[in-house]
């Protein structure tokens, strides 16, 4: 053999890091697995969020205002439903052949999770701040106290867990893609 291509050859291999590439089909495929499931079931909760909404704008409500304050929120949950379980459904379908493929999957895998819990925050927040104000003119209106100062506890709470997951994902992103780009 030509001892220059040998010489290419180490060099070659000694320039790239070892990538353990049954660990890392494990990984994927388990990936891959998981965001099926996750995709399915933030369809389903849209769904049922959508249904309970519109039921309670129907049925429980006490006046035309916050039945149609209330109607007006339950499209927004199967929407963003909707836009979860295809933003997941074009990851989980993503071509993982080689090894530089499964990299680029877990590359995308940490950028759209962080880039997920993003937008959930928002629509998080933006739900919560419609429901302060259907909660704000029910206390004043009613006085209802106990119930909406509960539904904004309680959603207050969602609103600060999703806000957490997302920082520290967005926290935790560089240190994951310097690995991946360490194994690439």
């Amino acid at each position: 053999m030509d001892p220059q291509f040998e010489q290419w050859q180490k060099a070659f291999k000694a320039a790239t890091p070892d990538v353990d590439a049954e660990k890392l089909i494990k990984q994927v495929t388990r990936a891959q697995r998981s965001m099926k499931v996750k995709a399915y079931i933030d369809l389903l909760m849209a769904v049922a969020v959508s249904i309970y909404a519109a039921y309670t704008a129907l049925f429980l409500t006490a006046s035309n205002w916050e039945m149609w304050g209330i109607g007006s929120l339950s499209p927004v949950a199967l929407l963003f439903g909707i836009w979860s379980f295809s933003f997941r459904q074009k990851q989980w379908r993503m071509e993982t052949t080689d090894v530089s493929s499964m990299l680029t999957f877990k590359r995308h895998q940490y950028q759209r999770q962080v880039t997920y819990w993003w937008y959930s925050s928002l629509a998080c927040a933006g739900l919560f701040g419609a429901l302060l104000i259907i909660a704000v003119i029910n206390i004043v209106l009613y006085a209802t106290w106990t119930m909406w100062l509960t539904q904004l506890a309680v959603n207050g709470a969602i609103v600060a867990a999703v806000w957490v997951r997302y920082a520290i994902l967005k926290k935790r992103l560089p240190a994951r893609l310097k690995l991946i780009d360490e194994m690439s």
